[in-house]
């Protein structure tokens, strides 16, 4: 499973599976974070 979120604007992350790359999904992040950076 990978998760995504955008750059400038994270407000969701994006979820896929990685061994058949389709999209599962998103979770909206209340409040927002700030300065994000990446997932470990």
């Amino acid at each position: 499973m990978a998760w995504m979120s955008g750059w400038v604007e994270g407000k969701y992350l994006y979820r896929y599976n990685l061994a058949t790359g389709k999209y599962l999904g998103k979770i909206h992040l209340r409040p927002m974070p700030q300065y994000q950076q990446g997932i470990l």
